[in-house]
């Protein structure tokens, strides 16, 4: 074995490769706090109020337990009562169908309306819903509630596949009538249920005062106050007027669109419902659930499928330079002859001559008697001043009248002795100032002179 090599340990690496000892931490222990009888005293009392406060979180978790607990049961005991409800319901119903078919006539219940779209409730019957109107008779045959016959009786069938075949020629000769009448681009769109391009519409853009109407059926849809502005390219509303449009929830897709134009809030959004007019079914639009107050409805109606038509006042009078000027050039002919013929009237009246226009034209009965009447009050002023003048010539021409006074003598035989007071010359007469004098007459001093003579005898 060779003997074993001692490697010799440099110094320099030493200190490289040489492991380094732990520190030792030396711990030196503080003494203890000494704590004073102050703080013992406030632990205990936080001490105290922390249990009390946990006490109360733990009371109210309970009394939040017992109370969900005891509505819990409410609502299950208020469940119980209406399933019990509905069940004798359903109990009272059964009986009754059974007790009316017992009664009544058998006759087959069939649907004859086999159109695929959901119906909604209180829908207007519109033209395709009156096809439908007919019932099954007893022996199987269908008669119609409002088609009839030349003599009046209603229109039958011998089956319901009868029923069925008459609807389809009737719908297709209907089609084929709006084919003539409307335009391919309308067609398209209220029949088969197209959509427009956004921006390209007719009455997208439109702010005028009117109604807008249906295409096919003239049915009045709209208003011009119930549209608003939306970045959609297309007309919108956020009502109808009442009963004019129904809703279908059928064929909801709508093409995508990718038009830079429309706003990122509406584009690309899943319709609610379908917009159908409610008399002839044809195809306005689609609606969505991002309107404006009050209905949050936004109707998003094409313009192909509907007809503006404004109101006659809210047109203005369009017209050119030229056209005012001709028209100011007339008022002012038709003034300058007026003119011109209430002059020469004038001069016809001045010299006694009756023109032409008063000869022709036609007397007005009311005029006339107006005219009378006025006449007739003329001439009795007239009369009146005549009466007034001649009484006051005749009041001139009469002398006055001159009184003749009575003698003592005679005057003493009528009247009574002793009364001397009843003449009218014994009453006091009154001066301005208010004073009363008193004058009597020679009459009333000869009979005074004649009593005492009397009484002196």
């Amino acid at each position: 074995m060779p003997a074993q090599i001692q490697y010799r340990q440099f110094g320099i690496f030493d200190k490289i490769f040489k492991k380094k000892e732990p520190e030792v931490q030396i711990k030196i222990e503080e003494p203890p706090k000494k704590i004073t009888l102050k703080e013992q005293l406030q632990d205990e009392k936080e001490r105290q109020i922390e249990s009390e406060l946990r006490k109360q979180a733990e009371e109210e978790v309970q009394r939040k337990q017992l109370e969900s607990f005891t509505v819990q049961k409410q609502v299950d005991e208020r469940d119980q009562v209406i399933l019990n409800l509905e069940n004798m319901q359903q109990s009272s119903n059964t009986t009754a169908t059974q007790t009316s078919k017992t009664q009544e006539t058998p006759q087959r219940s069939i649907e004859l309306d086999n159109r695929k779209y959901k119906k909604l409730l209180n829908r207007v019957k519109s033209i395709q819903d009156a096809y439908y109107q007919a019932k099954v008779n007893a022996d199987g045959t269908v008669s119609h509630l409002i088609v009839k016959n030349i003599d009046g009786s209603p229109k039958t069938f011998k089956d319901v596949a009868a029923f069925h075949k008459w609807v389809k020629t009737s719908l297709k000769e209907r089609a084929h009538k709006l084919q003539t009448k409307l335009t391919p681009y309308q067609y398209y769109i209220t029949q088969n249920q197209g959509t427009e391009r956004p921006f390209t519409s007719e009455y997208w853009w439109t702010k005028d005062a009117g109604v807008y109407s249906c295409v096919v059926c003239s049915q009045k849809l709209f208003m011009s106050d119930h549209k608003y502005e939306v970045p959609t390219g297309h007309a919108t509303f956020w009502n109808h007027i009442i009963d004019s449009v129904e809703y279908l929830e059928d064929n909801l897709k709508v093409p995508k669109v990718t038009n830079a134009f429309v706003d990122t809030l509406y584009k690309n959004k899943i319709p609610i419902k379908r917009c159908v007019c409610s008399m002839c079914e044809a195809h306005l639009g689609h609606i969505y659930n991002d309107g404006v107050a009050p209905y949050f409805k936004r109707f998003s109606i094409n313009s192909a499928s509907v007809i503006f038509t404004p109101k006659p006042w809210a047109k203005q009078p369009t017209q050119t330079n030229e056209e005012k000027l001709a028209m100011r050039r007339r008022v002012a002919q038709t003034k300058y002859g007026l003119s011109e013929f209430n002059s020469v009237i004038e001069h016809a009246k001045l010299l006694g001559i009756q023109s032409y226009l008063e000869k022709t034209r036609p007397v007005d009965l009311r005029n006339k008697s107006m005219e009378a009447q006025s006449e007739e009050k003329r001439a009795e002023k007239k009369d009146r001043a005549l009466r007034y003048a001649s009484r006051v010539a005749s009041n001139e021409k009469k002398e006055p009248k001159v009184k003749r006074e009575k003698s003592p003598s005679s005057a003493n035989k009528n009247q009574p002795q002793s009364s001397p007071t009843s003449s009218q010359s014994d009453r006091p007469r009154f001066n301005l100032k208010g004073a009363a004098s008193v004058s009597y007459s020679k009459k009333s001093n000869a009979s005074v002179n004649k009593t005492e003579d009397k009484g002196s005898v």
